[in-house]
């Protein structure tokens, strides 16, 4: 089990994800917490012990109240043999992290990837995270029980915990428009995914910038924005087809398109080192309009936060690399109009300002999406 552990974490670390803490179901069990949930609801009479019909000495919950219009509203959590449901061990977890129960100890985890890690255990600190609002992100087919689960909170006398126990349902995912069954032998491992978008984004940089000082790295990078912007960029509840060519394509709506605009502007600062003071009554409707962009940036933060919608960053900073593209080729007759490290004294420093700003602005957007900015690609 630690061997299988240890490489999902291999994998998640690759992708740039991270753990704080790991919950094992049979901590959840040996500490007790199953049983304090199941007594808390049984103080509801919506949950109750049928002695006839198809749920006679099961533990029943009817849904009714908070799902409305089902054939049948009544979901088993423990069987008439005592075996505790899926159900009944995700309401215990959930209701473990918004502090309604307490009971759990946790040890730090070695491993080589999180040095923080805690894991759950029989001996250990105990710790409960008594949080306000969670979001649990499972599948859009996890629906129904993660109704349940909300349903579950109310029925324990919180529906205000209810209201904040948030599902970020996302569909599946298609793969080069072929839909993954491991029952059909069609699937793909994570691991084998970033290794071919890794081998194909060392190629492009390969061929855009052969004198790239560290190309392996920099492929790396590529990768792991190609596959998480194509993962985020797309509304949660519909599916994602992954196809490689687009996702790693330079141009376009995708992370590598975002990620070159970043590399771009860090590029022209690079070159310029150090400037002055800028000269704000210099700035012409191109600045003007690229600075407007560049203002929608906390809205688009805060939005994406409140709704749970990472794909409006996503699109905002599609569209503010889109920005800055027009910006940097905008062209006056056959001269280009915005020209940075030649314009006069006092533009040439508004003009730096503004790219700072923006390769700011990219580069603290993309990594709220977990993906790198490269300086050079």
């Amino acid at each position: 089990m630690n061997r299988i552990l240890l490489a999902q974490m291999a994998t998640m670390h690759a992708l740039g994800a991270h753990y704080d803490l790991l919950v094992w179901e049979s901590d959840i069990v040996r500490a007790g917490l199953l049983q304090k949930a199941l007594r808390l609801l049984e103080a509801s009479p919506h949950v109750f012990r049928p002695t006839e019909g198809k749920y006679a000495g099961a533990l029943v919950m009817d849904a009714s109240p908070f799902l409305p219009g089902l054939e049948d509203p009544h979901f088993v959590l423990v069987r008439s043999g005592g075996a505790a449901t899926y159900y009944a061990k995700d309401i215990a977890f959930q209701f473990w992290k918004m502090g309604l129960l307490e009971g759990l100890r946790f040890r730090p985890y070695e491993n080589p990837y999180y040095p923080g890690l805690k894991t759950s255990a029989p001996e250990g600190e105990p710790y409960t995270p008594r949080a306000q609002e969670t979001i649990n992100v499972i599948d859009v087919r996890q629906s129904h029980p993660q109704a349940l689960v909300r349903a579950a909170l109310a029925l324990a006398g919180h529906p205000e915990l209810a209201e904040s126990a948030f599902h970020l349902a996302y569909e599946t995912v298609l793969l080069e428009g072929k839909q993954m069954s491991g029952r059909k032998g069609l699937s793909v491992s994570v691991d084998e995914v970033l290794e071919e978008a890794k081998r194909r984004a060392l190629a492009i940089v390969e061929e855009k910038n052969p004198g790239h000082p560290n190309k392996e790295e920099a492929a790396g990078m590529v990768a792991l924005g190609a596959i998480r912007f194509a993962m985020v960029k797309t509304e949660p509840k519909k599916q994602i087809d992954f196809r490689y060519q687009e996702a790693l394509s330079f141009e376009g709506d995708t992370g590598p398109y975002i990620q070159y605009a970043h590399a771009r502007a860090s590029s022209i600062l690079r070159k310029a080192g150090s400037w002055g003071r800028p000269d704000l009554g210099q700035a012409t409707p191109y600045e003007r309009e690229l600075a407007l962009a560049l203002l929608d940036f906390e809205e688009a933060v805060l939005e994406a936060a409140m709704e749970k919608a990472p794909h409006v960053l996503a699109q905002y900073l599609l569209d503010l690399a889109g920005n800055w593209n027009a910006y940097y080729n905008a062209k006056e007759g056959d001269r280009p109009a915005t020209p940075v490290l030649t314009a006069p004294q006092g533009l040439r420093e508004l003009r730096l300002e503004l790219v700072r700003s923006l390769r700011e602005t990219l580069r603290t957007g993309l990594g709220l999406l977990g993906i790198p900015a490269p300086e050079v690609m």
